[in-house]
Protein backbone atom coordinates (compact mmCIF):
# COMPACT_ATOMS: atom_id res chain seq x y z
CA UNK A 1 0.00 0.00 0.00
CA UNK A 2 1.09 3.45 -0.40
CA UNK A 3 0.65 4.64 2.59
CA UNK A 4 -0.03 3.02 5.52
CA UNK A 5 -0.51 3.33 9.62
CA UNK A 6 2.92 3.47 11.67
CA UNK A 7 4.52 0.23 12.38
CA UNK A 8 5.61 0.12 16.11
CA UNK A 9 5.87 -3.40 16.42
CA UNK A 10 9.13 -5.19 15.06
CA UNK A 11 6.82 -8.66 14.74
CA UNK A 12 4.29 -6.24 12.59
CA UNK A 13 7.08 -4.95 10.30
CA UNK A 14 8.26 -7.37 7.34
CA UNK A 15 11.84 -6.82 7.70
CA UNK A 16 11.82 -7.26 11.47
CA UNK A 17 9.83 -10.46 10.90
CA UNK A 18 12.08 -12.03 8.69
CA UNK A 19 14.98 -11.28 10.78
CA UNK A 20 13.86 -14.38 13.32
CA UNK A 21 15.70 -13.08 15.72
CA UNK A 22 17.60 -9.49 16.58
CA UNK A 23 16.88 -7.41 13.41
CA UNK A 24 19.84 -6.37 11.80
CA UNK A 25 18.38 -2.60 11.08
CA UNK A 26 18.61 0.57 13.01
CA UNK A 27 16.66 2.92 13.92
CA UNK A 28 16.53 6.69 13.49
CA UNK A 29 14.84 9.19 13.66
CA UNK A 30 14.65 12.72 11.61
CA UNK A 31 12.60 16.23 11.95
CA UNK A 32 10.76 17.58 9.52
CA UNK A 33 12.82 19.55 7.22
CA UNK A 34 15.98 17.06 7.27
CA UNK A 35 17.44 15.60 4.05
CA UNK A 36 17.20 12.05 4.06
CA UNK A 37 19.54 11.59 1.04
CA UNK A 38 20.81 13.20 -2.22
CA UNK A 39 20.18 12.24 -5.71
CA UNK A 40 22.79 11.22 -7.68
CA UNK A 41 25.41 10.69 -4.61
CA UNK A 42 26.56 7.31 -3.81
CA UNK A 43 23.80 5.11 -1.59
CA UNK A 44 25.03 4.21 1.82
CA UNK A 45 22.04 2.62 3.49
CA UNK A 46 18.79 1.01 2.46
CA UNK A 47 16.24 2.94 3.99
CA UNK A 48 12.88 1.46 5.67
CA UNK A 49 10.03 4.01 6.33
CA UNK A 50 8.31 2.95 10.13
CA UNK A 51 6.55 5.96 10.98
CA UNK A 52 6.15 9.41 9.45
CA UNK A 53 6.41 10.98 5.48
CA UNK A 54 9.05 11.61 3.26
CA UNK A 55 8.91 13.47 0.07
CA UNK A 56 10.99 12.32 -3.52
CA UNK A 57 12.19 14.94 -5.73
CA UNK A 58 14.44 13.96 -8.70
CA UNK A 59 17.06 16.17 -8.96
CA UNK A 60 16.53 19.79 -7.60
CA UNK A 61 12.40 21.37 -7.65
CA UNK A 62 9.56 20.33 -6.25
CA UNK A 63 8.29 16.98 -4.85
CA UNK A 64 7.07 14.37 -6.80
CA UNK A 65 5.98 11.52 -4.90
CA UNK A 66 4.89 10.39 -1.17
CA UNK A 67 6.41 7.75 1.14
CA UNK A 68 4.81 6.15 4.15
CA UNK A 69 5.40 3.33 6.50
CA UNK A 70 6.12 0.50 4.71
CA UNK A 71 8.17 1.94 2.17
CA UNK A 72 11.37 1.00 1.24
CA UNK A 73 13.74 3.74 0.45
CA UNK A 74 17.58 3.31 -1.48
CA UNK A 75 17.20 0.30 -3.15
CA UNK A 76 19.36 0.76 -5.37
CA UNK A 77 22.36 0.20 -3.32
CA UNK A 78 21.31 -3.68 -4.45
CA UNK A 79 22.60 -2.71 -7.92
CA UNK A 80 24.66 -0.78 -6.55
CA UNK A 81 24.31 2.43 -8.54
CA UNK A 82 23.84 6.29 -7.51
CA UNK A 83 20.78 7.29 -5.65
CA UNK A 84 17.97 7.91 -7.78
CA UNK A 85 16.03 10.74 -5.44
CA UNK A 86 16.59 13.28 -2.90
CA UNK A 87 14.60 12.58 0.16
CA UNK A 88 13.28 14.87 2.46
CA UNK A 89 11.17 14.27 5.71
CA UNK A 90 7.72 16.33 5.70
CA UNK A 91 6.98 15.18 9.10
CA UNK A 92 9.12 13.64 11.97
CA UNK A 93 10.23 10.45 10.71
CA UNK A 94 11.46 7.04 12.38
CA UNK A 95 13.63 4.99 10.46
CA UNK A 96 15.15 1.83 9.59
CA UNK A 97 18.39 1.68 7.85
CA UNK A 98 21.23 -0.53 7.15
CA UNK A 99 24.31 -0.11 5.65
CA UNK A 100 24.47 -0.92 1.61
CA UNK A 101 26.77 -4.02 2.07
CA UNK A 102 24.77 -5.51 4.33
CA UNK A 103 21.22 -4.59 2.98
CA UNK A 104 22.62 -6.77 0.31
CA UNK A 105 23.66 -9.96 2.58
CA UNK A 106 20.03 -9.19 3.59
CA UNK A 107 18.49 -9.71 0.87
CA UNK A 108 20.16 -12.60 -0.44
CA UNK A 109 19.48 -14.43 2.75
CA UNK A 110 15.64 -13.28 2.72
CA UNK A 111 14.73 -13.06 -0.65
CA UNK A 112 11.41 -13.19 -0.30
CA UNK A 113 10.54 -10.23 1.67
CA UNK A 114 13.26 -8.45 -0.28
CA UNK A 115 11.02 -9.36 -3.20
CA UNK A 116 7.75 -8.02 -1.78
CA UNK A 117 9.41 -5.34 -0.81
CA UNK A 118 10.10 -4.02 -4.18
CA UNK A 119 7.04 -5.08 -5.86
CA UNK A 120 5.56 -2.76 -3.43
CA UNK A 121 7.49 0.33 -4.73
CA UNK A 122 7.39 -0.62 -7.99
CA UNK A 123 3.22 -0.99 -7.26
CA UNK A 124 3.49 2.61 -5.68
CA UNK A 125 5.52 4.37 -8.91
CA UNK A 126 2.79 2.87 -11.15
CA UNK A 127 0.22 4.60 -8.84
CA UNK A 128 2.76 8.00 -8.67
CA UNK A 129 2.05 7.84 -12.66
CA UNK A 130 -1.59 7.61 -12.30
CA UNK A 131 -1.73 10.41 -9.59
CA UNK A 132 -0.03 12.68 -12.16
CA UNK A 133 -2.19 11.61 -15.62
CA UNK A 134 -5.64 11.85 -16.96
CA UNK A 135 -8.17 14.76 -15.77
CA UNK A 136 -7.44 16.43 -12.72
CA UNK A 137 -10.57 14.96 -10.40
CA UNK A 138 -9.46 11.84 -11.04
CA UNK A 139 -5.95 12.84 -10.07
CA UNK A 140 -7.02 13.98 -6.91
CA UNK A 141 -9.62 11.07 -6.35
CA UNK A 142 -6.94 8.66 -7.13
CA UNK A 143 -4.77 9.84 -4.32
CA UNK A 144 -7.49 10.52 -1.72
CA UNK A 145 -8.04 6.43 -2.75
CA UNK A 146 -5.03 5.43 -1.77
CA UNK A 147 -4.45 7.43 1.32
CA UNK A 148 -7.80 6.00 2.83
CA UNK A 149 -6.85 2.18 1.21
CA UNK A 150 -3.15 2.69 2.88
CA UNK A 151 -4.99 3.27 6.50
CA UNK A 152 -4.81 7.00 6.98
CA UNK A 153 -8.38 7.98 6.11
CA UNK A 154 -8.53 8.32 9.98
CA UNK A 155 -6.12 11.20 10.09
CA UNK A 156 -5.85 14.65 7.63
CA UNK A 157 -3.04 14.37 5.10
CA UNK A 158 0.67 15.64 6.83
CA UNK A 159 1.15 18.12 4.23
CA UNK A 160 -0.18 21.84 2.55
CA UNK A 161 -2.69 21.87 -0.35
CA UNK A 162 0.59 23.33 -1.96
CA UNK A 163 2.58 19.80 -1.58
CA UNK A 164 -0.59 18.01 -2.91
CA UNK A 165 -0.91 19.80 -6.53
CA UNK A 166 2.54 19.28 -6.83
CA UNK A 167 2.33 15.75 -5.93
CA UNK A 168 -0.55 15.56 -8.53
CA UNK A 169 0.85 17.99 -11.01
CA UNK A 170 -2.29 20.52 -10.90
CA UNK A 171 -1.75 24.27 -10.64
CA UNK A 172 -3.06 25.57 -6.96
CA UNK A 173 -5.74 27.64 -8.36
CA UNK A 174 -7.28 23.88 -10.46
CA UNK A 175 -6.43 21.93 -7.48
CA UNK A 176 -8.94 24.31 -5.42
CA UNK A 177 -11.61 24.30 -8.05
CA UNK A 178 -11.34 20.24 -8.20
CA UNK A 179 -11.83 20.60 -4.11
CA UNK A 180 -14.62 22.95 -3.77
CA UNK A 181 -16.52 20.89 -6.17
CA UNK A 182 -16.06 17.59 -4.40
CA UNK A 183 -17.06 19.08 -1.33
CA UNK A 184 -19.84 20.48 -2.55
CA UNK A 185 -21.01 16.77 -3.97
CA UNK A 186 -20.70 15.78 -0.36
CA UNK A 187 -17.21 13.17 -1.24
CA UNK A 188 -15.18 15.06 0.66
CA UNK A 189 -15.43 16.42 4.47
CA UNK A 190 -16.05 20.53 3.99
CA UNK A 191 -13.10 21.39 6.26
CA UNK A 192 -10.66 19.28 5.39
CA UNK A 193 -9.76 16.29 3.10
CA UNK A 194 -11.74 13.41 4.73
CA UNK A 195 -13.34 11.12 2.05
CA UNK A 196 -17.46 10.77 2.89
CA UNK A 197 -18.11 8.63 -0.42
CA UNK A 198 -15.42 6.49 -1.61
CA UNK A 199 -17.51 4.80 -4.01
CA UNK A 200 -18.62 7.93 -6.16
CA UNK A 201 -14.39 8.77 -5.77
CA UNK A 202 -13.92 5.79 -7.29
CA UNK A 203 -15.85 6.53 -10.24
CA UNK A 204 -14.62 9.40 -10.54
CA UNK A 205 -10.81 8.39 -10.09
CA UNK A 206 -11.69 6.22 -13.49
CA UNK A 207 -11.89 9.48 -15.10
CA UNK A 208 -15.95 9.31 -14.91
CA UNK A 209 -17.28 12.33 -16.27
CA UNK A 210 -18.88 14.24 -13.50
CA UNK A 211 -22.13 15.05 -16.18
CA UNK A 212 -24.00 18.07 -15.79
CA UNK A 213 -22.71 19.38 -12.32
CA UNK A 214 -19.72 20.90 -13.68
CA UNK A 215 -16.48 21.02 -15.82
CA UNK A 216 -13.68 20.35 -14.09
CA UNK A 217 -10.41 21.71 -16.33
CA UNK A 218 -7.46 19.89 -17.22
CA UNK A 219 -4.49 21.51 -16.44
Amino acid sequence: MPFALPIRDCQRCPLGAAALGTCPFVCERRAAGRHIGFSGAPVEKAVFVKRGYVALHQGPGHAHALRGPGALLRSECLAPRAAVHTIVAITEVELCALHADAFRAFALARPAVTLQLLATELHQRDLDASFRAGPAVARLCRFLLAWLRGGGGAYPLPFTQEMLARLIDLRPETLSRVLKLLRKDGLIDTTGLFVRDASRLAELAAAVPLGAKAVIPRT
